[in-house]
């Protein structure tokens, strides 16, 4: 597994909780709902987007910050009091890492075409999953593009190698299946 690359898409679950408090001042456990955010700056508090640009899916991390990594001098009273340090749980649920469709796209198409089949499969399973996230929160036209884009990407790719066409041709499948839902 990779680590979480600046510019994914992230799910997370964590709790935080003010240093002493046994109650925490947030969770997304207790909401019963994962936070879904893309890893830019200021998308999150600065520890906990420092502390998922260090993990892994399906890793979990526990550790106490500064209140310079938090809600700073003053903090957010009456919940969170001046200068409070923070204990943090973070579990990275998921992750679709961007970067590498768009990397693909600034490629130059002869580039595209040396890429290994290994590759492309993992493009479009980034694309596919991004759809389907997109598609579960009903945003139908952009799940209907990633497919679609997916789609064309294993057009657009050729191979002499039968088991790495059988892959193309499945992901292939599974991407027109999605664009007809």
């Amino acid at each position: 597994d990779l680590i979480v690359d600046k510019g994914a898409w992230v799910r997370v679950h964590y709790s935080m909780y003010v240093e002493g408090n046994d109650e925490p001042m947030d969770s997304t456990r207790i909401k019963d709902r994962p936070f879904d955010f893309v890893l830019t700056e200021g998308a999150v508090i600065p520890a906990l987007s420092l502390a998922i640009e260090t993990m892994k899916k399906n890793e979990v991390s526990r550790f106490l910050a500064s209140y310079h990594y938090c809600y700073g001098e003053m903090g957010v009273p009456p919940r969170i009091p001046k200068k409070a340090r923070v204990l943090i749980e973070v579990e990275v649920v998921r992750y679709i890492d961007e970067n590498e469709v768009v990397e693909y796209d600034d490629m130059a198409p002869e580039d595209r075409r040396d890429l290994p089949t290994s590759a492309i499969l993992k493009l479009v399973s980034i694309l596919r999953e991004k759809g389907n996230e997109e598609f579960k929160k009903n945003k139908v036209i952009p799940a209907y593009n990633s497919f679609l884009k997916g789609t064309k990407i294993i057009e657009g790719h050729s191979t002499k190698d039968e088991v790495d066409e059988n892959q193309l041709n499945l992901e292939k499948i599974k991407l027109l299946l999605n664009l007809g839902q």
